[in-house]
């Protein structure tokens, strides 16, 4: 099972703060952008908000690109750019 967390806009975009991927719906490894496209696809209307060019990644709560590789029991967090002081 892979664990999507979605984070601040992003979560009120999709009106959820988390999705649950069976090793069944993806071949793993996967990468974090297959996962992306396959959300797309079961979800159309979520395709503005996990196609916009500025999102950024972690997996198991560690930074990533969308081309990195993930695997079955993988913690995915999908939020906008953070900013602060």
């Amino acid at each position: 099972m892979i664990q999507i967390l979605f984070f601040a806009r992003l979560r009120e975009q999709l009106g959820q703060s988390k999705v649950q991927l069976s090793s069944d719906a993806l071949e793993t490894p996967t990468s974090i952008q297959t996962v992306l496209d396959y959300l797309q696809h079961q979800n159309p209307s979520w395709r503005d908000a996990l196609s916009s060019p500025d999102l950024c990644f972690a997996i198991d709560q560690e930074q990533a690109q969308v081309t990195d590789l993930i695997s079955q029991n993988c913690e995915v967090a999908i939020f906008p750019p953070v900013t602060g002081g």
